[in-house]
């Protein structure tokens, strides 16, 4: 299994940061990144959307949130067809004191050797960027009262 894991802290409550990492890439404050997201349908609190790569012969995928737990503060997404089938996005969040700690984690399954030596040698590196152009956003807005 291919692991990526970051986290950051927003000054803000856990409920506000919950709110943004459900509705994700449909927020305002999104930054441009270098993927494309079409959704697909939405029903029963779960909700299905594309991904692709904007790159000539980018890779393609389907997600589904199959969870967005309130109580326990956690969104829990799952690749379900394309390259990272099988694997998933995980995001945890630790209220604290004046402040919400974000725990992100993407993985997939490593059965296919040309997408681990690509992922290795490129694309890791992108995905980190992306997530931090995300996650620096997100903070950028929801703190943007403080």
């Amino acid at each position: 299994m291919i692991e990526h894991r970051q986290q950051i802290r927003i000054r803000t409550s856990a409920d506000l940061v919950f709110d943004e990492c459900v509705r994700w890439w449909r927020s305002p404050w999104w930054p441009p990144v270098p993927v494309e997201f079409r959704e697909l349908q939405r029903h029963a609190g779960e909700w299905v959307y594309e991904q692709k790569i904007n790159m000539p012969c980018g890779p393609r995928w389907r997600v589904r949130q199959v969870r967005a737990d309130r109580g326990a503060k956690r969104v829990e997404r799952r690749f379900t067809r394309g390259v990272f089938s099988g694997g998933g996005e995980l995001i945890d969040l630790l209220p604290e004191e004046a402040s919400t700690k974000i725990s992100y984690e993407f993985s997939f399954p490593s059965r296919n050797p040309a997408v681990v030596c690509a992922w290795y040698a490129v694309a890791k590196y992108f995905h980190r960027q992306s997530v931090q152009r995300v996650f620096h956003a997100m903070k950028t807005y929801l703190e943007a009262d403080e």
